[in-house]
């Protein structure tokens, strides 16, 4: 069994902002779609969405920095431009931080991007 994450709760919450920057990246397009099929101008709904995913993917980064790994003392959800370690691609149909966010959440465990290095996430 691998180690715990030493900060298991704020990589949780890291890892929530980002789900929620995707699903309000899916919605504003649903929701400017239907506000255009009723004719309704509601500049008030899709300035609160952009808002909001602004303030998440803010939380996002913001958080990403607050969490290294242990092992090499990178940030895990935060790519640059090499490849991701080859020990990251079985953990998600996702490459590189995408598919680390998406193990924390479905699987409750993170393979380093930079190392390879696999921990258990804790609640």
């Amino acid at each position: 069994m691998p180690p715990v994450y030493p900060k298991s709760k704020i990589l949780l919450l890291d890892s929530r902002t980002v789900l929620a920057a995707w699903v309000l990246l899916a919605v504003m397009p649903v929701v400017f779609y239907i506000l255009k099929l009723s004719g309704t101008q509601s500049v008030a709904v899709l300035s609160s969405l952009t808002v909001l995913f602004l303030l998440t993917v803010v939380g996002h980064v913001a958080l990403s920095f607050s969490h290294k790994c242990p092992a090499c003392g990178k940030h895990p959800t935060i790519q640059g431009f090499k490849p991701p370690h080859p020990n990251s691609a079985e953990q998600s149909a996702l490459s590189g931080w995408g598919g680390a966010v998406v193990n924390v959440l479905r699987r409750r465990q993170l393979v380093c991007i930079h190392c390879g290095a696999k921990f258990q996430v804790q609640a």
